[in-house]
């Protein structure tokens, strides 16, 4: 067993690339013998590429970094962030921050701050997104480890992590 930094963290976040065996018949187990080197690799469909203002909305104050995107009445994507600028009322601008995945080309979406009334459209996507579950990490905090076994971690675009109980992702 070795801790590997994980790419992309800063050393924030380490993976253990020869974890053990979890009990036979467990959730852990099923992903456990999906991986290799601690590592579980498979693609997902729908990171965004693509995005632009449908509605300016209003009560925008001040320019956005990492703001959430949220469905305004259905989907199934998750994660997207975006950065945006203001005249300090209404969005100007918007680019992406994280891509996240399962989003579809023609996807409208609300900004999530202001009055929550700007809008987005989703323009294009990526049909082949990487993604990465470590299966047994820690996180480090001021040097001290944090082991976080029993959790699947996700890493995708841009190393970005979104820690999500195994039981969603088997």
């Amino acid at each position: 067993m070795a801790w590997n930094n994980v790419p992309g963290s800063n050393g924030l976040w380490q993976y253990d690339d020869a974890p053990p065996e979890p009990t036979v018949g467990t959730r852990e187990h099923d992903l456990w013998t999906l991986q290799t080197n601690g590592i579980r690799t498979y693609t997902v469909s729908g990171a965004v590429t693509g995005i632009s203002i449908v509605e300016s909305g209003t009560g925008y104050l001040s320019d956005g970094t990492n703001v959430f995107a949220l469905y305004d009445l259905s989907g199934t994507g998750s994660g997207l962030t975006i950065d945006y600028t203001t005249d300090g009322n209404q969005v100007l601008t918007v680019s992406i921050n994280k891509a996240g995945y399962n989003y579809e080309v023609g996807d409208i979406l609300k900004v999530n701050s202001g009055n929550g009334d700007s809008t987005i459209q989703v323009d294009s996507i990526d049909v082949n997104t990487k993604m990465e579950i470590y299966t047994r990490v820690r996180r480090v905090i001021d040097g001290t480890p944090e082991d976080l076994t029993g959790y699947g971690n996700e890493f995708y675009q841009r190393g970005e992590l979104n820690k999500t109980y195994y039981d969603n992702l088997i």
